[in-house]
């Protein structure tokens, strides 16, 4: 098992040091070189007395000497698992410097050679378990001097992935997830502006709630990834009871997440987002609280899931015996049906009901085996299949279903 290790490059005097050892990193990665800072000042590590994010102390923050050069609030970063492994996560941030020109001899001429000096700001390991306070670790190591960083992450297992590290007033934490792959992800909070990401648009009152200024205690709580290796164009659009409450445009670096105040339930929302010729639009009309997860990817705008996500079902009868069936819509089509009859205090499990990330329709109804005067129990519910789960369908005085686990 390799060791841990922090580096800070020269910590106190922090000079332009050429990045070296990365060479096992996947060069077919996205390359966003061209977007990162180059300013060559002085750098310095400082330890703050009382720097703490989720009662973890942070024990050194990467800052410049210039005051002017830092944010108020440095970034800490966070790795967290996804999925029932122990992973063993290396995270690598490194800063690009000012161009440097080196002359190169050979045999018939000398020639100048432009290079691009790298600042390894850290190099970390950390051992990330699929459950209990292990699951999210943060790299005790904050950053607060303005600029974009490279981002390299590799695990044990040999997975790797490159990704952006935004250092500014708007982008919040960073936090590297592992799992069937690895996100890189950092969240900016819209409120309905988020700074220069944020590019203008409308808004109008949702009853008494202050939304999107301000967020419900519950409902439906909605992001937006931009996994794209390039800025994109997007709108984002709201619709509460058939009436237009937000019409937004942002311009969201890579990995940028763009998070929304929880808009409220108890009305009919439909949630609409464009980017460039992609559109993704549903209707959620439950009044069970939803994250509404997404993605813009190069194949367009899709619910925002793990490659093995699946959910099994789980149906429990908690009245007199009756015939319990559920099927599950995708895409307008039937993607999966059950019906058992069931006793009361009874449960009925199908293993990898759903199958696969994505947006489902379900339907559930419950009725007596024994008279066919009896009211049919019936209901419709949108879930949203992102990770491993469980659907649980549970009869009583009427018949529900929604995702838990």
């Amino acid at each position: 098992m390799p060791t841990r290790r922090t580096v800070i490059a020269a910590l106190t005097t922090v000079g332009t040091a050429t990045l070296s050892g990365c060479g096992s990193f996947d060069n077919t990665a996205d390359n966003n070189s061209d977007e990162l800072t180059s300013e060559g000042s002085t750098e310095a590590a400082v330890v703050p007395e009382t720097a703490t994010t989720d009662g973890v102390k942070s024990t050194q923050v990467y800052r410049a000497q210039d005051s002017a050069a830092n944010v108020d609030s440095p970034i800490n970063i966070f790795v967290r698992a996804a999925g029932s492994t122990l992973r063993y996560v290396t995270v690598v941030i490194t800063q690009q410097n000012s161009r440097t020109n080196k002359r190169t001899v050979t045999s018939k001429n000398t020639m100048d050679e432009s290079t691009i000096a790298q600042t390894e700001v850290l190099a970390e390991s950390v051992t990330v378990a699929p459950s209990g306070r292990a699951r999210k670790r943060q790299i005790p190591t904050s950053i607060a001097r303005s600029g974009v960083y490279t981002v390299r992450v590799s695990t044990a297992d040999g997975q790797q992935k490159r990704g952006l590290l935004h250092v500014d007033a708007v982008h919040d934490d960073l936090i590297v997830t592992v799992g069937p792959s690895i996100r890189i992800r950092q969240p900016v909070y819209c409120t309905p502006d988020c700074g220069y990401i944020g590019r203008g648009g409308n808004t109008a009152p949702l009853g008494d709630v202050q939304w999107p200024q301000a967020g419900a205690l519950t409902g439906y709580s909605l992001k937006i990834a931009n996994v794209t290796s390039t800025s994109r164009q997007v709108t984002v659009m709201v619709d509460a009871d058939n009436r237009r409450v937000l019409e937004y445009d942002y311009h969201p670096p890579p990995g940028t997440v763009l998070q929304f105040p929880t808009i409220p339930p108890l009305r009919q929302i439909r949630i609409t987002i464009k980017s460039e010729s992609d559109r993704w639009e549903s209707v959620f009309d439950g009044t069970r609280p939803t994250t509404v997860p997404l993605m813009i990817s190069t194949e367009g705008i899709d619910i925002d899931g793990w490659s093995d996500a699946t959910a099994d079902l789980r149906m429990r009868n908690e009245r007199s015996q009756r015939q319990v069936t559920v099927r599950a819509h995708q895409d307008g089509r039937v993607v999966a049906t059950a019906s058992a009859r069931l006793d009361q205090g009874s449960t009925k499990r199908v293993s990898d009901f759903l199958r696969g990330p994505g947006m489902y329709r379900v339907s559930m109804t419950a009725g007596s085996t024994t008279s066919d005067s009896a009211r049919l129990l019936e209901q419709q519910r949108t879930v949203l299949l992102t990770e491993s789960s469980t659907l649980l369908i549970r009869a009583r005085d009427g018949v529900d279903g929604f995702l838990i686990g």
